[in-house]
């Protein structure tokens, strides 16, 4: 285990003050949707030889103060899960010194050790209680081989995956003396423009670090080769109900299938198996410049496999299809328009995934940010990392470097981890 040392913790504040008409920034009901956790990126850099350490950090820091003029929710705070003070209080900064080198914590990784380059615990909360947020906290690590890690964690209450790739792209950009027309001015008005918070939103479940089963995080990388013979896999068998299915589709099914494999041996033939995936509203909605919406802009879409269906795992590429492409301009508006029913279906979905007959994979796609393009000056990444979730079933999906991979960050029940059938194992590799 690599030991980190924190050199230095301070709050880092806009360079320019945020104006008043935009000190206060409300949450949309869909940002109040999520567990308070916060969302995790690790992005590892080789040695940079021509900057020292102390330049490096007094560049990272004062580009991140620029970038927060433009990213000011960032640097306010959360105020009862209702909404931001933008007061520039300011974002936490940690400089770390790792003593070990770069390629320890790349090579024959444990991922559940990720969390020492991160500023906080991602997912770590206060049950039953309603805190003052830090929005944004940043982690550079420096190794003793010259390499360095850029840890970033952002409050879930205000952004989904994709608002973090757009602010450490901005924040880059800035970083490296690009002009303005690489940096992104956020929009964040789409939130409560097109989801207005009601008056009482139903709180998610929070998550329990204390687990009562043992949690373990594993990472999978799918080759392009390899992907082909999965949607192969998909699209061939006699019940599939389409022969061209996307890469994430056609991964995600056959992870789900694997899945379900392991689980009938542990549960009775009465379980129902839910999968889970979150779609990215942004180009469903047709908006002009969507790539600029910054916070949760994205809703959980499930395909249900009832225990009668068992034929029908065969053609969960299918249904995922169908429940993915049906979230469309339509849906959005009736989501917007019939709100509390969809609430309240969104309410009852959770305490159906609470009870024991219920088996679900939840997985999360970051397949094509562009996250490993996130170039302060001294070089694109060489490898993207996140922390273990401690919530089983839990599937987060990236591109690779060169693109034309998948790499799945599983996390499942230790016991169940070990079940995993070898016809999957060798569809996978493990190394960075």
């Amino acid at each position: 285990m690599a030991q980190v040392e924190i050199i230095l913790k301070e709050y880092i504040k806009p360079s320019s003050p945020t104006p008043l008409h935009l000190k206060h920034q409300n949450l949309s009901f869909i940002d109040r949707l999520p567990t308070p956790i916060y969302l995790p990126f690790i992005l590892f850099y080789q040695n940079h030889a021509s900057s020292d350490r102390s330049q490096i950090s007094q560049q990272l820091k004062l580009s991140i103060s620029q970038a927060l003029t433009k990213f000011y929710p960032l640097a306010g705070r959360i105020q009862d899960d209702v909404f931001v003070d933008c007061n520039d209080s300011g974002a936490l900064f940690i400089e770390a010194q790792v003593h070990s080198s770069l390629s320890e914590a790349t090579q024959n990784f444990v991922i559940e050790e990720f969390n020492h380059y991160l500023p906080i615990k991602p997912y770590e909360i206060i049950e039953n209680s309603l805190r003052n947020d830090v929005p944004l906290a940043v982690q550079i690590s420096f190794f003793e081989c010259g390499g360095m890690s850029v840890g970033v964690c952002i409050s879930h209450r205000i952004a989904d995956a994709l608002s973090v790739v757009m602010f450490l792209n901005s924040w880059a950009a800035i970083c490296r003396g690009s002009d303005d027309r690489e940096i992104l001015t956020p929009n964040f008005d789409v939130g409560c423009l097109h989801f207005p918070p009601p008056e009482d939103v139903p709180r998610a479940p929070l998550i329990s670090v204390a687990d009562k089963q043992k949690i373990v995080a594993k990472r999978f990388v799918f080759s392009k080769e390899k992907l082909e013979r999965i949607k192969e896999l998909a699209s061939s068998d006699s019940t599939s109900t389409i022969r061209d299915p996307t890469r994430v589709e056609a991964l995600s099914a056959f992870i789900c299938k694997n899945f379900i494999e392991v689980n009938r041996s542990k549960l009775d033939s009465e379980t129902m198996f839910v999968a889970i995936h979150n779609v990215n509203l942004r180009p469903k909605m047709k908006l002009p410049h969507d790539e600029f919406a910054f916070g949760n802009v994205s809703l959980p879409i499930s395909a249900v496999l009832m225990p009668e269906m068992e034929k029908e795992c065969h053609n969960l590429a299918g249904h995922l299809r169908y429940a993915i492409r049906n979230v469309n301009d339509d849906f959005v508006k009736n989501v917007v328009q019939q709100r509390e029913p969809y609430l309240r279906i969104l309410s009852e979905t959770r305490k159906l995934l609470s009870k024991t007959e219920m088996c679900y994979c939840n997985f999360t796609s970051w397949c094509r940010f562009p996250v490993y393009e996130v170039d302060f000056g001294w070089g694109k990444p060489f490898a993207i990392g996140t922390a273990a979730v401690p919530r089983k079933n839990t599937i987060i999906l990236m591109s690779t470097k060169c693109g034309d991979g998948i790499e799945a960050w599983i996390n499942m029940a230790e016991d169940h981890m070990e079940l995993l059938p070898s016809d999957f194992l060798s569809l996978a590799n493990h190394d960075f």
